[in-house]
């Protein structure tokens, strides 16, 4: 005759639980010990990602900032059991210097963009002029006016392949393909 499992108390049915034995009590403080390593080692990389990226953004630490920070982590282990721990990189105090640069930085990077897209708006307008559009009083849209000069140079480009002259009603054709019906109606 076979034995179940089920018989056996193997499966499904709950062992009864006796006060824990040494083997328990072994184990649950090896799996203490191996957290507290864990989280140990996720502080110091999440410190060393931090520090990393400050001096990717080109911030200095001065000692003053160094020494705030390990009077804080004191106080965060003293103050383990009051609050749970924040995750992620500490957000570090702004000072009168730190704001002074991050404005600077942001002054910078805005003017960047600014001069960025006045190259491009003084391209875009350039580009109109040079584009069939045969209105004076409304103005192509920048995308538009991409789509119109990217169909008139394939216009173009297929005359000179061909090297006959194309029938008006095939070139203005071409020229309106993929275009809006207020921007074919400027451009026919």
């Amino acid at each position: 005759m076979t034995k179940s499992y089920s018989e056996s108390g193997l499966m499904g049915e709950p062992q009864p639980q006796g006060p824990p034995s040494w083997t328990d009590e072994c184990l649950s403080s090896q799996d203490e010990e191996h957290e507290v390593d864990k989280k140990e080692e996720d502080l110091e990389g999440l410190h060393a990602e931090a520090e990393e990226e400050s001096l990717r953004n080109g911030e200095e630490e001065d000692e003053e900032d160094d020494l705030d920070e390990e009077e804080e982590e004191e106080e965060e282990e003293e103050d383990d059991d009051q609050k749970p721990k924040r995750r992620g990189p500490k957000k570090k105090k702004m000072t009168k210097a730190r704001m002074e640069r991050f404005k600077l930085r942001r002054m910078k990077a805005n003017a960047r963009e600014r001069n960025r897209m006045h190259g491009l708006n003084a391209a875009l307008d350039n580009l109109r002029k040079v584009v069939p559009c045969y209105s004076k009083t409304q103005k192509l849209s920048k995308i538009e006016t991409l789509r119109l000069a990217k169909n008139y140079i394939w216009a173009l480009s297929e005359i000179l392949r061909s090297g006959k002259s194309p029938d008006l009603v095939s070139f203005v054709q071409t020229l309106c393909k993929g275009l809006s019906q207020p921007t074919t109606n400027l451009v026919a």
